[in-house]
């Protein structure tokens, strides 16, 4: 719902946080019958992709390449876990 003079509003959709590995899931949310003589705009329909985290997921690094001097010593590579993160994973 929309009061006077509101020009957003959250919809907040629950989801089912299981334990089973499984391909992402995804469906649809459509606007329907708007009230008070408001029309539907271009964008009536939303896609929702559930992208499922219940496995080990994937190991990937943040960037394609760094460059470092000489003179640091040390190069800090950062690892990203994706898709999932179920378990301990070593690299």
């Amino acid at each position: 719902c929309f009061a006077r003079g509101q020009r957003s509003a959250v919809l907040a959709v629950p989801l089912l946080d299981d334990e089973v590995a499984e391909e992402d899931e995804t469906f649809f949310v459509d606007l329907h019958r708007p009230s008070a003589g408001a029309r539907l705009g271009r964008r009536s329909t939303m896609a929702v992709t559930i992208i499922d985290d219940d496995g080990p997921g994937e190991v990937t690094f943040a960037v394609a390449e760094t460059r470092v001097r000489e003179s640091q010593r040390v190069a800090v590579l950062e690892v990203e876990r994706k898709r999932g993160v179920q378990g301990a994973v070593s690299v």
